[in-house]
């Protein structure tokens, strides 16, 4: 049966003094084991676990070390090397407890009981400090470090005037409202720092804007209105050859002076007005009662938009046997068959109790139209309405005149 004699020493009785404040990480354990009066001699594989019972119970913490040697059945081991022991093994209250156990076999009995190191018993000591009871006299110059201090710790009031440097600052943690009105003048701008996004809009004006610095790539097209040229700075060397177009000539711009010799070919010189016309011989005859005739057409190319005078006249003739009456509409439309109730329409009304016979009502009628250039054709309708009788026109004539402009 193996046995273990053990011994538990703090590392800080075996190396070299060392600040209170520096209290070891690790605990030195050293035990004797044997086998029936033999002590053991081979390396070994040793686990080591913290209790907080003498029997039984769940390890707190527990560590495996290979191939421990043996001198006379004597070992030594450095606890929490392998594994590091949790902050609050040896903080939190009630005892401790070692137990060790050979490769191969159970955890040895009785576990070991942890005795207080000289470091423990300082620290006993500081558990007994008073609220409030650490002074700044108390505390040593550059004891405190960050690990002492409290997240939030350090307001404005702790931080002594101008102690804060670049170095201090963490990169973005100057924001807007950490920097005062007024506070960054042009010393603090980089050259170049300023983009346009940093520019509000109609934040330039013409104070800030350096005399001949603007050329024409920074004007955006079209960004040049009439409003902003100054009168008469447009010269003749300012605008590009052939850019001059119609559109940009005001009426009557162009004097005698402004054209060159020889320079108004025929091709520039207007159409004057155009007549067209056809004339009709006699007895064409209407159509049948109230139904529309077209007597003639009359078709003129217009060289521009302007406008056509159209004139028709003739007579006409109502042949009856017996006493009748009736009526005619006779109209110029740029329809065909258009006989309606609108500028242009001339109305006839043959009297009742006419005697038979030929009756003759010569009639002329003109119409203005506005036309497109080209081709434009227009109509001498007729309609009828007799009781008895033959309507027939006579020497009629359908004349349409161009005019470019109207006088």
């Amino acid at each position: 049966m193996k046995s273990l004699a053990v011994f538990i020493a703090l590392v800080a009785l075996l190396l070299p003094p060392i600040a209170l404040a520096q209290a070891p990480s690790t605990i030195t354990y050293q035990g004797r084991i044997d086998s029936a009066g033999v002590a053991t001699k081979t390396p070994k594989n040793l686990t080591f676990a913290v209790y907080n019972v003498s029997i039984g119970g769940a390890a707190l913490w527990t560590e495996t070390h290979a191939n421990v040697g043996f001198t006379n059945g004597l070992f030594t081991v450095q606890l929490g090397t392998i594994t590091p022991f949790p902050a609050t093994l040896f903080t939190d209250t009630g005892e401790r407890w070692l137990g060790v156990t050979v490769a191969g076999a159970s955890e040895m009995v009785p576990r070991a009981l942890f005795r207080s190191s000289p470091y423990a018993l300082r620290a006993a000591t500081a558990d007994n400090v008073a609220d409030n009871a650490v002074t700044a006299a108390k505390i040593v110059d550059g004891s405190v470090g960050t690990a002492e201090i409290a997240d939030n710790a350090v307001t404005t009031a702790k931080i002594a005037a101008n102690t804060i440097v670049s170095a201090d600052l963490a990169t973005g943690a100057v924001t807007t409202s950490a920097i005062a009105d007024a506070a960054v003048t042009t010393a603090k701008i980089l050259d170049g720092g300023v983009g346009t996004a940093d520019i509000a809009d109609n934040a330039v004006t013409s104070a800030k804007i350096a005399a001949s610095t603007i050329v024409s790539a920074d004007l955006a097209a079209s960004a040049v209105t009439t409003a902003n040229i100054a009168d008469a700075a447009v010269t003749s060397a300012k605008i590009a050859d052939a850019a001059v177009g119609s559109a940009d000539l005001a009426t009557g711009a162009v004097a005698t002076g402004n054209i060159a010799d020889n320079a108004v070919t025929d091709a520039k010189i207007i159409d004057e007005p155009g007549v067209q016309w056809v004339q009709g011989g006699g007895g064409i005859v209407a159509s049948t009662v109230q139904t529309t005739s077209q007597i003639a057409s009359v078709m003129i190319n217009a060289p521009t938009s302007g406008y056509v005078i159209v004139t028709a006249s003739g007579s006409v003739y109502w042949s009856i046997s017996s006493t009748a009456d009736g009526m005619a509409r006779i109209k110029v439309s740029n329809s065909a068959n258009d006989v309606s109730e609108n500028p242009g329409l001339l109305f006839i009304r043959f009297p009742s109790g006419l005697p038979a016979g030929t009756h003759m009502y010569p009639f002329s009628t003109t119409m203005v139209f506005s036309v497109a250039a080209g081709s434009n054709t227009f109509y001498l309708n007729i309609w009828h309405q007799l009781v008895s009788g033959t309507l027939y026109l006579d020497d009629h004539t359908l004349v349409a005149t161009f005019v470019p402009t109207r006088y």
